[in-house]
């Protein structure tokens, strides 16, 4: 099974709602972007727009290797036109309002999947559509470039590992944070992530009766093959409420919830919250010679590549 063999093969459109005012100070523009980060390409539309970063702001990052659309917000841009920044960059001006977009803001995410390299029988056993419930892992791309090993060792103010793994030689717990806070939080918060499934996966083996496991970089992806109760499960940080599960997995990482407040981060400390442990959706299917093409919507949060991967029983490659 292969995913992402070109960007065209995953398209991503955000959908997020915007409050129009002709008088706003905030520019709203619409992001189309094909092979780069969202946060490479708030850095392009920055420069071309000779704004500073900190006023191009986005609702959600998006996935690199795929065609993804977004909306972004600019404050104080005079621009009224669409614009061709790169071959792989366009944004497409929407219109002013009040009000700077902010990671959370949007509702969701459209997905339109193509898999290739499956089997004649993998292809006909998929219908034309289907109601399904989704584990809310978080899948990779929450812990890619060792997010996870740079947030854990500043949990542990491990300022000496946390040096060794950016480059830092020199007073790090200071210079860290010079980092764009954008940056830093996927640190901390991959590490919320992974306590985060390994609960999930817990929950799932004791309460399903019938499960199947598919690894990831960081352990397995527990998957029930059928419907489970609507829960939340906790996002562990300072304030959450102890379990002996939440115990036993924050022992084995050496780390406590006090050690979600960073006194030396301003700003950066965790709280703890809880997040939905599965999502229902409807996916239709359009199948073809040698592949299969998903199309459907998942609310923000979520991850579609965790879809692909219950559908389908398996970690997809790329192309």
């Amino acid at each position: 099974m292969i995913i992402k063999k070109s960007p065209e093969d995953f398209v991503v459109t955000e959908k997020t709602k915007l409050n129009l005012n002709p008088a706003g100070r905030y520019s709203y523009f619409l992001m189309e972007k094909k092979n780069i980060t969202t946060l490479d390409a708030a850095r392009q539309v920055s420069r071309h727009l000779n704004v500073p970063l900190r006023l191009v702001n986005y609702a959600g990052t998006k996935d690199k290797h795929a065609i993804t659309k977004q909306a972004i917000s600019v404050y104080g841009c005079k621009e009224r036109n669409d614009l061709v920044i790169s071959e792989n960059l366009k944004i497409y001006y929407i219109g002013q309002g009040n009000e700077r977009l902010n990671l959370g803001d949007l509702e969701g995410n459209y997905f339109t999947i193509t898999v290739r390299g499956l089997s004649q029988n993998q292809l006909s056993a998929l219908p034309e559509q289907a109601e399904m419930q989704i584990e809310n892992y978080f899948d990779e791309q929450r812990f890619s470039s060792r997010n996870f090993e740079i947030g854990l060792a500043i949990l542990k103010k491990d300022w000496k590992r946390v040096g060794e793994i950016l480059g830092i030689k020199d007073n790090v717990s200071n210079n860290i944070r010079r980092l764009n806070k954008k940056i830093l939080l996927f640190y901390l918060t991959s590490v919320q992530s992974f306590v985060f499934n390994e609960l999930l996966a817990g929950y799932v083996r004791k309460n399903a009766r019938k499960t199947y496991e598919v690894r990831y970089s960081l352990g397995r992806f527990v998957f029930s093959e059928e419907g489970m109760p609507d829960i939340n499960l906790p996002m562990v940080g300072f304030g959450t409420e102890m379990s002996e599960d939440i115990s036993c997995i924050l022992e084995k990482l050496d780390l406590s919830p006090r050690d979600f407040v960073l006194r030396s981060l301003p700003g950066m400390s965790q709280e703890g919250y809880e997040r939905k442990a599965f999502i229902n959706t409807k996916i239709k299917f359009s199948v073809n010679e040698d592949y299969a093409v998903l199309d459907f919507f998942m609310p923000k949060g979520s991850y579609a590549t965790i879809a692909v991967k219950k559908i389908f029983r398996s970690a997809p490659g790329s192309g």
